[in-house]
């Protein structure tokens, strides 16, 4: 390197090595980062199993059920250090109406009415067995 020193002089320095540093984001979402109430995203973590997620989780991966912003710390080379974070939304369910404490008969039967199309009909609220579809 030559630069000018003292009396406008030129003068020579010793040669610097400079290293950059670059990195990708550390957290890969493995599904939608937008989802319905119920289900769970898998975040995975690029530094490896001594990786500390922002809800307290450690390992390389954490499942993901509520809304929020998630970041992974762990230490390297320079130190600890925190990811950008990653924004996961969680819609919540829609309101379902529900029929509690119905008894038919056995030789009785029911009508079900529901406005929209596809409806189907299960024996609880949130998963079940479909016990009815039209």
């Amino acid at each position: 390197m030559v630069g000018i020193g003292e009396n406008n002089c030129a003068a020579v320095s010793n040669s610097v090595a400079v290293s950059v540093v670059t990195s990708e984001q550390p957290i890969t979402i493995n599904g939608d980062d937008e989802f319905c109430q119920g289900n769970t995203v898998e975040l995975v973590s690029s530094v490896g199993t001594n990786a500390i997620w922002s809800n307290g989780a450690t390992g390389a991966s954490v499942l993901i059920g509520a809304s929020g912003d998630y970041t992974v710390t762990a230490d390297g080379a320079c130190g600890a250090a925190t990811s950008a974070p990653v924004t996961i939304t969680v819609n919540p369910a829609a309101a379902v109406p529900v029929a509690d404490d119905v008894t038919i008969p056995a030789a009785g039967t029911a009508d079900r009415l529901a406005a929209g199309d596809n409806v189907e009909w299960y024996d609880s609220e949130f998963g079940g067995t479909e016990v009815a579809a039209g």
